[in-house]
C-alpha cells in the first residue's frame, strides 16, 4: 500500500484529489472524486455553499428533562415493570433506579434522554420487547401494548418485522 507524504500539516482537499486522478478507479470513485472537486472549488471561492449545493440544516433539541423521584417511577410504571426489570432495561443496576426513586440520586442524562423517548411512547418500547420474545402477555401493562405483546405467547406464528428498507422479514419469537 503506498502512502503519501504532504510537506505541510494542512493538506489541501484538490491537491489530494489531483494525485488521486491519475489512478483510474471505478465510475463511482471517478464520480465521488468529481463531487469532491467541486465541493473543494466551492470552499476555495469562499461563497455560501447554499448557492451551489441543497443544503438541510437541523436543530434539535435533546436536552433530556429533568427526573425527580416521581418522574422515574411514573416511566417505570407505563412500562409495567418491577425496578429490577426496569434497571436492566435501562442497562443500570437495580440499586440505581431504587436510588433515582427514593432522591439519594439523580439519572445522569443519558437515562433521562432514554426515559424521555420511553415517556414519548411506551406502548411502542413495549411493542418493540414484545417483537423479541422478550416479554409475554402477562407482563405487559393494559393498553396498545398488550396486543403486541400476546403475539409473543410460544404458540403464536412468527411476528413479521422489517429490516433495512422495510423488506418484511419473518422472525419466531424467542423462547
Amino acid at each position: 500500500m503506498a502512502t503519501t507524504k504532504f510537506e505541510s500539516s494542512k493538506v489541501r482537499l484538490r491537491d489530494v484529489l489531483e494525485a488521486k486522478e491519475t489512478a483510474g478507479g471505478t465510475k463511482a470513485g471517478r464520480k465521488i472524486l468529481g463531487a469532491l472537486r467541486e465541493f473543494s472549488e466551492a470552499l476555495a471561492e469562499g461563497k455560501p455553499l447554499e448557492e451551489r449545493f441543497t443544503v438541510h440544516r437541523y436543530q434539535l433539541d435533546l436536552t433530556p428533562a429533568e427526573y425527580g423521584p416521581a418522574d422515574v417511577r411514573r416511566v417505570r410504571d407505563a412500562m409495567g415493570m418491577s425496578q429490577g426489570l426496569f434497571a436492566t432495561f435501562l442497562g443500570v443496576s437495580h440499586a440505581t433506579v431504587k436510588s433515582w426513586e427514593l432522591g439519594t440520586n439523580t439519572p445522569a442524562p443519558i437515562a433521562r434522554r432514554f426515559m424521555d423517548e420511553i415517556a414519548a411512547d411506551p406502548a411502542r418500547w413495549m411493542a418493540g420487547l414484545a417483537s423479541r420474545g422478550s416479554l409475554k402477555a402477562k407482563d405487559a401493562p393494559e393498553g396498545a401494548a398488550r396486543g403486541r405483546a400476546a403475539a409473543c405467547d410460544a404458540a403464536a406464528p412468527p411476528i413479521p418485522t422489517t429490516i433495512d428498507g422495510g423488506k418484511p422479514v419473518a422472525r419466531k419469537p424467542k423462547k
